[in-house]
C-alpha cells in the first residue's frame, strides 16, 4: 500500500513540474541513436509544462554534450525535426442554486391544555408554497497541451570543411535523361557569398558524383568532404544544362563558426539549474 501511494505522490509531482534535463524516464528527458555515416540523433521530449524552446535547446545541446564526451571539438547540427505533439481536453464545472422557498396562504394553530397542564398543538396550513427550484449554470471549454519533442541530427568533428553551397535532393525521374543508374542527385538552389566556389559552380547544377561517389544525400556530400585528402581540390561530376561536366571544387575551414554556434547553445543550456554542474558547462564556459 505504501508502495502505491509513493507511486502516485511521485506521478503528480512530476506532472506538476517540467522535465528535467535527465536520462529518458517516464515524464520525459534525453535519449541518443546512432545511424549511419557518422551521424547520430539526440532527442529530448518532455512533458506539458516543458517550455517548447527549452526543449530544442536541450536536444542541441545534448548533442553538443556527446561530441565533448568523445573527445570531439564540435557537434555540426544537421537538421532539427520538431516532433512536438498536442493533447486537446474538454473540461467543464457547473453550479447548483436553489432559489428561496415562499409560502402564500393561511395557518392556523390550536392548543389543547390536559389536567396536568401539558399542551399539545397542531398546526393546519392553507395556502400555495413557490419558489424553491433548483437551477444548474454549467461552462465548458477546451486546453490544450502539447508535449515538446525534438531529435537533432548531428555528427562530431574535430574540422569543418564546407563547400559552402545549399542543395536540394531531386528524384531520379527529374533526371532519368541524364543517369543510367535511375538514382536522383543534388541540385545546387544557392551559392553563399563567402563561398570558394563562386564561379565554379552554377545555381541549378546537378551534383552526381564526388570523387567517383554516388551522392543522393546532403550529407553524403560531408562525408566524401572528410574523406578528401587535398580539400581545395575535390572531384565532382554534374549535369549542367543538361550536359555532363566533371569540375574540381573546393571548401573553406568553418570550424570556429560551429564553435561560436555551439558555445551558445551551451551557455543557454547551462543557465538551467540541473545542467550547469554538468562538466562542459564548467570546462566549455570557463575557456571560452
Amino acid at each position: 500500500m505504501k508502495i502505491v501511494l509513493f507511486l502516485i505522490l511521485l506521478l503528480v509531482v512530476s506532472c506538476a513540474t517540467r522535465t528535467l534535463y535527465q536520462p529518458h524516464n517516464e515524464s520525459g528527458g534525453y535519449s541518443d541513436t546512432t545511424l549511419k555515416d557518422n551521424i547520430q540523433v539526440a532527442r529530448f521530449s518532455g512533458n506539458a509544462r516543458t517550455n517548447i524552446d527549452d526543449a530544442n535547446i536541450f536536444a542541441i545541446f545534448r548533442s553538443i554534450e556527446i561530441c565533448y564526451e568523445k573527445g570531439f571539438k564540435v557537434s555540426k547540427i544537421l537538421k532539427v525535426d520538431n516532433k512536438t505533439s498536442s493533447e486537446t481536453i474538454q473540461k467543464s464545472s457547473s453550479n447548483n442554486y436553489r432559489e428561496p422557498t415562499y409560502f402564500s396562504g393561511n395557518s392556523n394553530t390550536n392548543t389543547n391544555y390536559n389536567n396536568f397542564g401539558n399542551s399539545n398543538s397542531n398546526t393546519s396550513i392553507n395556502g400555495t408554497a413557490y419558489g424553491g427550484s433548483v437551477h444548474s449554470n454549467s461552462t465548458s471549454w477546451n486546453e490544450t497541451y502539447y508535449y515538446p519533442t525534438f531529435d537533432a541530427y548531428f555528427s562530431c568533428y574535430n574540422e569543418i570543411y564546407l563547400a559552402q553551397i545549399e542543395l536540394k535532393i531531386i528524384s531520379a525521374e527529374e533526371i532519368k535523361e541524364f543517369t543510367k543508374d535511375r538514382l536522383g542527385g543534388l541540385q545546387i538552389i544557392k551559392i553563399d557569398d563567402q563561398s570558394p566556389n563562386q564561379g565554379i559552380f552554377q545555381i541549378g547544377d546537378i551534383l552526381i558524383r564526388i570523387n567517383n561517389i554516388r551522392v543522393l544525400e546532403v550529407n553524403e556530400i560531408s562525408r566524401e568532404i572528410d574523406s578528401a585528402k587535398d580539400k581545395n581540390n575535390i572531384q565532382a561530376s554534374i549535369i549542367r544544362e543538361g550536359k555532363p561536366l566533371t569540375i574540381k571544387f573546393k571548401t573553406n575551414n568553418v570550424t570556429e563558426k560551429f564553435i561560436l554556434a555551439n558555445s551558445e547553445i551551451i551557455r543557454r543550456a547551462c543557465s538551467v539549474k540541473e545542467v550547469k554542474t554538468r562538466p562542459i558547462c564548467a570546462d566549455r564556459i570557463i575557456n571560452q
